[in-house]
């Protein structure tokens, strides 16, 4: 079984590839990563996000 490309959408010479993470069920963190090349490498820009739970009452 073989994975079919999809070609990713180019903004302005650059691609942008988001991965999530998911802990016991709740999202924990989102990666957002920017490259220029059709594949992401070692060279691409790279943003995490954490996403801490909401305290109940606030």
């Amino acid at each position: 079984c073989y994975q079919a490309l999809r070609p990713l959408p180019d903004f302005d010479g650059n691609r942008v590839v988001l991965g999530t993470w998911v802990v016991a069920g709740e999202s924990a963190g989102l990666g957002i990563r920017e490259s220029s090349g059709l594949v992401t490498d070692e060279y691409a820009r790279f943003l995490p996000h954490v996403i801490l739970p909401v305290e109940e009452g606030g």
